[in-house]
């Protein structure tokens, strides 16, 4: 990695702001903004432009040093890695700038390892390649993009074989990728898998079939896996939690709930928690995701795993009476209840405040709280458990959507009485994120004190399994 890279990755690490100068050597470097620039051109829009543009700039030139890589290590690659932080941290008017939006077109041309101007040649496949996140299906199945160097014409696999891009997408709907009109009723006429793109609706199916065959490195097993993904860092939202299950011969499947509308103002700003319409996706396509995934691997039998398989069949055939609601069933609760059918029982639930405040905001109040009388303690904690019940109420706590009644399924809100305002119970819920990072951590360290390598790593605690 170049030092300007370096510097850029230290510095977004820091969250400092910055801008970009050349030195007396020409060597382009990475300044911190002084508190002075920072205070006079806070509002200064024009300025802060020109100070993103030139950034992108030189981010642009260091990208197109790179040399070509294959997609398996332009995925991993650390400096596109910080390119790609640079980038996710800008606002929409920073990302419309010139020579930043040739920036994003030059990551995206790297990590798929092509050149910029197959874009232009290939109409609609940069939208597509962005918005799927292209380049982590082809590096997990070990795939690639073929140029015709006559005319750029780009091909991918497609069912089995390769063809032109020009054949796929008359052959799949690229309207239902998510965007600002992503409907309720969800649909994706499209898939990734070992055999390419396939014609074929995520969210339509009966029988749940393995998304990848691989050489199992997990012996002559049936897994359980729970499977989140989060970032480390403080965030609200984009957490999520998915199951996936793994035989000996190598088959792994994958399925997790997803609730509708996730990028549409009504999901964002107002009634976020009304109970919605819940939909059975597989493969999850969250596996994908450039966010880091966390696995917790458990063995379970092979009765255990049919009865599990057949259960996650009979939801989809009944999908109608499957329901969203982050505080009483969100996708985390689907995976807890698929593992109860194996004897699982992870405590996930913990209280809202610990999953949406920074970690050093809770040991600053933990470490506070030791000190005080019980008394203060009891109080803050009833004035939080009425403000935040209140604030539940009104993002829509009490409300079921409509289409949830007329259907005749009886569903209730979490809030469903004044009364239930008082009550702290209703304030715990089941976080991908405290699944992926806290339980994880706990049950890696149990594991390490227990027996050797090959028997530990798919074992649980006694208190992560229920009674018999």
């Amino acid at each position: 990695m170049s030092p300007f890279l370096s510097n850029i990755g230290s510095a977004l690490a820091h969250e400092n702001s910055f801008s970009a100068s050349k030195s007396k050597t020409g060597e382009w470097r990475v300044k911190r903004l002084s508190l002075w620039n920072r205070f006079f051109f806070w509002k200064d829009r024009d300025y802060h432009l020109k100070r993103i543009g030139q950034i992108a700039k030189v981010l642009n030139q260091e990208i197109r040093d790179l040399p070509r890589m294959k997609i398996s290590a332009a995925v991993k690659d650390d400096s596109l890695k910080v390119a790609r932080k640079f980038l996710r941290s800008l606002n929409p008017q920073q990302l419309s700038e010139p020579h930043v939006s040739d920036c994003c077109r030059q990551l995206l041309a790297a990590k798929l390892g092509v050149e910029v101007g197959v874009f232009s040649a290939n109409p609609e496949f940069e939208e597509f390649a962005l918005k799927s996140h292209l380049e982590r299906y082809l590096s997990d199945y070990d795939h690639e993009i073929r140029v015709n160097p006559e005319n750029q014409q780009i091909s991918l696999m497609f069912e089995g074989k390769y063809q032109t891009w020009e054949v796929i997408k008359d052959q799949i709907d690229l309207l239902p990728l998510p965007g600002k009109n992503h409907p309720d009723n969800p649909r994706q006429m499209w898939l990734y898998g070992q055999n390419g793109v396939q014609k074929r609706d995520m969210y339509a199916w009966t029988k749940l079939t393995p998304y990848k065959v691989v050489k199992p490195d997990w012996g002559n097993r049936y897994l359980f896996e729970f499977t989140v993904c989060c970032n480390p860092s403080f965030g609200l939202n984009g957490d999520h939690s998915w199951l996936e299950l793994k035989t000996p011969q190598g088959e792994i499947y994958s399925v997790g709930l997803y609730r509708p509308g996730k990028t549409r103002s009504i999901d964002t700003f107002h009634t976020p928690l009304r109970v919605k319409k819940g939909y059975l996706m597989s493969p999850d396509v969250s596996v994908w995701w450039p966010t880091p995934i966390h696995r917790i691997p458990v063995e379970i039998t092979k009765e255990q795993f049919e009865k599990i398989k057949t259960s996650i069949e009979s939801d989809k055939m009944n999908e109608e009476n499957r329901h969203f609601q982050l505080f009483n069933g969100n996708c985390q609760e689907y995976v807890n209840e698929k593992a109860k059918i194996a004897g699982i029982d992870l405590k996930t639930s913990t209280f809202v405040l610990r999953n949406i405040t920074p970690i050093k905001w809770q040991k600053i109040y933990d470490k506070t709280m030791r000190y005080l009388p019980k008394l203060v303690h009891k109080i803050f904690y009833i004035s939080a458990t009425i403000f935040l019940n209140i604030l539940h109420w009104i993002l829509g706590g009490s409300i079921v959507d409509k289409d949830l009644k007329v259907k005749g399924v009886e569903v209730k809100p979490l809030i469903r009485s004044f009364r239930d305002l008082f009550n702290p119970q209703k304030l715990y819920f089941h976080p991908p994120r405290y699944t992926g990072l806290i339980l994880k951590k706990e049950i890696e360290e149990w594991r390490m004190q227990e027996g050797p390598e090959s028997s530990r790593r798919y074992r649980l605690p006694s208190e992560c399994l229920m009674s018999s």
